[in-house]
């Protein structure tokens, strides 16, 4: 520990993926991948009362734009000290941590950080949809918890009971990751995804609006035709299918079941900068693995 620091780790520790770097040299910057926070440490000087001031962190750098989008007028970055090894990062904030820091480092270190398209700002995934074992062929990976609720809301069409359970229990943990996240939690309206049946009825939609209610938002309901399934045809071009029946005049969440090339997703996010929106923020319940 630090002399003349009081230093205490939020509760929360998930396992780092190895794939994921979190330090970049200045002369390379590696494509951003999927990742979430290592861990954390807050600390406060031993003569500064009760407020706590600095955030060490185990991260690689996406996890930190979502940091800055909340909160990035509040704190600065300073060099790590040597009696710290395990941390690469050390954010200071004057006035001690802002309400609403401690739940989002939290969301950050149990979710997934996606690198986000153009014209989004951040998108955020609950999780991946299989658990990596490197142990057993990728075919056999078991479902995570999130995957394993997507796939009952989805193709459980034999239990309608399940599948409503399912979803029911989806959109709560999507509603909690918003209540988290003070980006998500403060923009007015939030956007469906179009499914491919082109009937407003798909699992994604559905989900949206019992987020949409759960987070008291203004749900807009993304226009979009008939088309392939993306499963039947990976490649299949969304762009200037979709339409926004609603102008917004703020910032926007864009919620789906899962982000597969995240091409569907992308396209909403053009519609709601065409509608006005001022920030747009994705998430998901699950990545694939698929790209």
């Amino acid at each position: 520990m630090q002399t003349g620091e009081l230093a205490v780790r939020f509760e929360t520790h998930f396992g780092y993926f190895k794939g994921c770097p979190f330090m970049y040299l200045s002369e390379f910057h590696p494509p951003a991948r999927p990742c979430r926070i290592e861990s954390s440490l807050r600390a406060k000087p031993a003569d500064d009362g009760d407020r706590w001031r600095r955030l060490y962190l185990k991260t690689p750098q996406l996890p930190l734009t979502h940091i800055a989008a909340c909160f990035d007028s509040k704190y600065r970055a300073v060099a790590v000290p040597a009696s710290r090894p395990e941390y690469n990062r050390c954010l200071e904030f004057r006035s001690g941590f802002p309400d609403g820091l401690a739940g989002l480092v939290s969301l950050l270190e149990t979710g997934l950080c996606l690198p986000a398209p153009a014209p989004f700002d951040l998108v955020l995934a609950l999780d991946r949809y299989k658990t990596i074992d490197e142990d057993v062929p990728a075919d056999q990976w078991a479902n995570t918890e999130v995957g394993q609720l997507i796939h009952q809301a989805k193709y459980f069409t034999y239990s309608p009971g399940k599948q409503k359970q399912a979803r029911e229990a989806l959109a709560a943990r999507l509603a909690a990751a918003i209540e988290r996240h003070p980006a998500y939690r403060d923009a007015p309206y939030l956007l469906s995804v179009p499914g491919s049946s082109g009937t407003g009825n798909s699992t994604g939609e559905r989900v949206a609006h019992l987020v949409a209610e759960a987070t008291h938002k203004q749900l807009i309901q993304t226009i979009g035709p008939a088309r392939a399934p993306r499963k039947a045809d990976p490649n299949i071009d969304v762009r200037g299918l979709f339409s926004s029946p609603a102008m917004l005049d703020g910032p926007c969440v864009i919620v789906d079941d899962v982000w597969h090339t995240g091409a569907t997703c992308t396209e909403v996010a053009q519609v709601a900068k065409l509608a006005g929106a001022h920030a747009v923020y994705g998430l998901v319940g699950a990545r694939t693995m698929r790209n």
